[in-house]
């Protein structure tokens, strides 16, 4: 990955030629083909079916990569370039209310005008910004000034949309000196934290992606507010204090961001350290860099040397308010976490994601969400969206979510969110949906999470309802990597770590194609595990995932070769990685539109590419461990053998360490039994686990 000086002055040369590339790490729709455009720029120009590159155009984030570029070189040319293009936009494009679809949007227009004054501190010295240059600028910003508080709807007050432009129309304010401006900025940007914020630090639309974005925007008018010695209403730097802190409880061990909703996979740690510059916080800079980087400014660089680390106070985390629960083993590089769905959907940018399970684990991502790849309204965008395309549980082939279009849905599950338990560096977590519970079979379905230290994680799945349902439980893998499905597990090898995955023996299993979107406008193919078994009241399913670093042979070697995770199902040596359908030229060639490793949303029995892409696994090579046996559950006092509908117990063989046993009980199986035995447990409750002898009860 290019360090940040490098990407700015690959950019900006770019830029010298016409070129546009957006692939700035917090573009919110990147993309992969650099566009060529004549002189003069036809601002409005959309080269793909996606209005989204034309957007990104019209924002000018380009302006501010050019402005850094002058001023970490000297060369005019940046410095020139950049007030061209400006003025080429003011001269070009000047607001209509007939431009609100392209170049004139309120959340673009904030932006851009972002963009324009935060290059003008580094083009001081260049000489370019005369009284001509200046008089324009200031007649352009006051245009999108009046535009900007012109803007005040339901939608504003509760997207992204809103913080993010009366954070453009603040800063305008600033600059023009418009006190009423200014004003009325402040007044809705408190209002809008008010309503998007939520108190465990997360924002409300369920997108790490827009939650980094309005926190950017929270964190300039912190800033503007400080160089301008304009106060601010205390709610504003609260919630981007309380932001920072969620976004450094929700990062992976290598500072990425979970590609939950509409997100990217970003490293946030440059966000991370600019609030622990902003707030001299130091556990917000045990998150951040090491150091920082042009194009901060020497003195900030000293600033931020100066601080103190530390590290947060707790290790696994419940925020319980936007419905995410992080269960970690520890804060190190070769920690692992699992990210636990169970809250609502959010807004548009909200995917059906309820009871989805994320893990990563010593630098490797093991299991993983499949991404956004675009907003046109398609068969990929939707099916992204859906349950199919997480880690979590369909009954008889329906989501429990409905889509209308790109951003709307029909028909929404509801979380039922229950106990978040620490025991040391043991976590377990539970939540449940609704989403079954309509019509004349009803079915409320748990799941129940274990963290039991570093690399292995059990996941327990409660069915309580009607009989004779299908169950479909999906595990979708990282791309780096390759699966060896055998009898009751599968392996996954990055060849620097290794995942054993068993489940129990009441379902049939398969690989399946799926595909996995990094960001936004890639599309990559991947392969999914789909487990299936017919379920009913007091049903129950059973996972374990054993993490482990190998330090052993390179997936070069044969003895590793299965099915490579991010390639088709039918050629495992390599992968036919991805494909920008999003970028296409207009014309309706969709050649390498990866169609063939997407499945529709009915489970995948009418999608046309399982004809060809998608195989039954059953010969790549059984899994030779034995890690996991099931054992009796028994009254201890009366010697009663339960039933599986009762309570289910599990003893798994960790290499190295003592062996785990785990017992999950339904609550009224227990009424009226002093103790109960399963292996080497004796004890009472609904969760207990116990290795060596150390036993811990997690609910009663």
């Amino acid at each position: 990955m290019l360090q940040e000086r490098d990407r700015i002055l690959l950019n900006a040369r770019r830029v010298l030629e016409n070129t546009f590339l957006f692939d700035n790490p917090w573009d919110m729709e990147a993309t992969s083909i650099p566009q060529v455009l004549p002189e003069p720029i036809d601002w409005e120009y959309q080269p793909y079916d996606d209005p989204e590159w034309t957007f990104m155009l019209s924002r000018h984030g380009f302006i501010l990569d050019l402005a850094h570029a002058y001023e970490l070189t000297d060369d005019m040319r940046y410095a020139a370039k950049a007030c061209s293009l400006i003025l080429s936009f003011i001269g070009s494009v000047p607001y209509g209310s007939h431009r609100g679809s392209n170049c004139w949007r309120s959340l673009d227009s904030a932006i851009r005008v972002d963009n324009w004054l935060a290059a003008l501190p580094p083009l001081e010295s260049s000489g370019m910004l005369d009284d001509g240059f200046l008089s324009q600028l200031r007649m352009s910003v006051q245009v999108h000034a009046e535009f900007l508080a012109s803007v005040d709807t339901v939608f504003s007050k509760l997207s992204n949309w809103g913080l993010i432009s009366n954070g453009g129309l603040y800063h305008a304010a600033l600059w023009l000196g418009d006190a009423r401006y200014e004003e009325l900025a402040v007044r809705r940007i408190v209002e809008c934290v008010g309503y998007q914020v939520l108190a465990d630090g997360m924002h409300w639309e369920q997108s790490p992606m827009y939650h980094a974005e309005c926190l950017r925007s929270l964190m300039q008018d912190v800033r503007l507010s400080r160089r301008y010695r304009h106060g601010l209403p205390d709610e504003i730097p609260e919630a981007a204090r309380r932001m920072c802190h969620a976004t450094l409880a929700s990062m992976k061990p290598d500072g990425r961001q979970f590609l939950q909703s509409d997100s990217d996979d970003t490293s946030v740690r440059g966000l991370l350290s600019e609030g622990a510059l902003l707030f001299r916080d130091p556990v917000l800079k045990f998150g951040g860099l090491a150091q920082l980087e042009p194009p901060f400014p020497p003195a900030e660089q000293a600033e931020y040397d100066s601080l103190e680390v530390m590290g947060p106070a707790y290790t696994s985390v419940a925020l319980s308010e936007s419905g995410n629960y992080y269960l970690r083993s520890g804060w190190g590089p070769d920690a692992t976490v699992t990210h636990f769905r169970c809250g609502a959907l959010g807004s548009g940018h909200g995917h059906a994601d309820l009871l989805h399970v994320d893990l990563s684990g010593f630098g490797r991502d093991i299991l993983v969400d499949s991404g956004r790849y675009t907003y046109v309204d398609t068969v990929e965008r939707r099916t992204l969206k859906s349950g199919f395309a997480h880690n979590g549980i369909i009954l008889d082939g329906m989501d429990s979510f409905a889509t209308t279009d790109s951003w709307g849905y029909s028909k929404k599950a509801v979380a039922v969110q229950r106990q978040f338990v620490e025991r040391g560096d043991w976590c377990y977590c539970c939540g449940g949906t609704l989403g079954y519970m309509e019509g004349g079979r009803p079915m409320f379905v748990q799941r129940h999470l274990l963290s039991l230290g570093s690399g292995l994680l059990v996941i327990f799945d409660t069915f309580h309802g009607a009989d004779g349902h299908d169950c479909l439980r999906s595990f979708h893998f990282s791309p780096d990597g390759y699966l060896h499905l055998g009898t009751g597990c599968i392996r996954f090898d990055t060849g620097d770590v290794r995942a054993l995955l068993w489940f129990d023996g009441k379902e049939s299993a398969r690989l399946a194609p799926s595909s996995y979107s990094p960001r936004y406008n890639i599309l990559e193919k991947n392969v999914a595990l789909e487990l299936r078994s017919t379920v009913g009241h007091g049903a129950s399913r059973c996972t374990v995932v054993q993490l482990m670093p190998c330090g052993g042979p390179s997936l070069d070697d044969d003895s590793l070769r299965g099915v490579r995770v991010g390639g088709s199902l039918d050629d495992a040596d390599g992968r036919d990685s991805c494909c920008v359908k999003g970028e296409r030229d207009r014309s309706d060639d969709v050649d390498g539109a990866c169609t063939d490793s997407i499945c529709a949303t009915d489970g995948g029995t009418n999608c046309e590419c399982m004809d060809t892409a998608s195989v039954l696994i059953s010969d790549l090579g059984r899994c030779s461990f034995s890690l996991v046996e099931e054992v009796p559950v028994v009254g201890a006092t009366t010697g009663k053998v339960f039933s599986e509908t009762d309570a289910r117990a599990f003893t798994v063989h960790v290499a190295g360490r003592d062996d785990v046993t785990v017992l999950f009980c339904l609550e009224q199986c227990i009424k009226g039994v002093d103790l109960l035995r399963a292996g080497d447990i004796l004890g009472y409750g609904s969760v207990i686990v116990r290795q060596g002898t150390r036993q811990e009860v997690f609910t009663v």
